[in-house]
């Protein structure tokens, strides 16, 4: 997000749209992903005036992983020599 857009707000309509989705659906504690950078942040300390530290995420890779991460390059560098002949 630019300046203009953190001014004007411009992503908390859809941070609202899935704040409300989740306690719809009965979720009471909702994670904002940590803070990344001055708009997230901002949006975020507007909650509490308190940080929670957590443990933080871990991604494992599904059993497609290898195949996508080996597979990706071999497409890109396929498709790059057939625009150039």
């Amino acid at each position: 997000m630019d300046e203009t857009g953190q001014r004007l707000r411009a992503n908390y309509a859809l941070k609202w749209h899935v704040i409300r989705l989740m306690k719809s659906i009965g979720i009471e504690r909702y994670d904002f992903g940590g803070l990344i950078n001055d708009g997230v942040t901002t949006f975020k300390t507007g909650f509490a005036s308190h940080e929670n530290l957590l443990a933080g995420s871990w991604d494992r890779p599904g059993p497609g992983y290898a195949l996508w991460s080996k597979g990706l390059p071999l497409a890109k560098r396929a498709v790059r020599a057939l625009r150039r002949r």
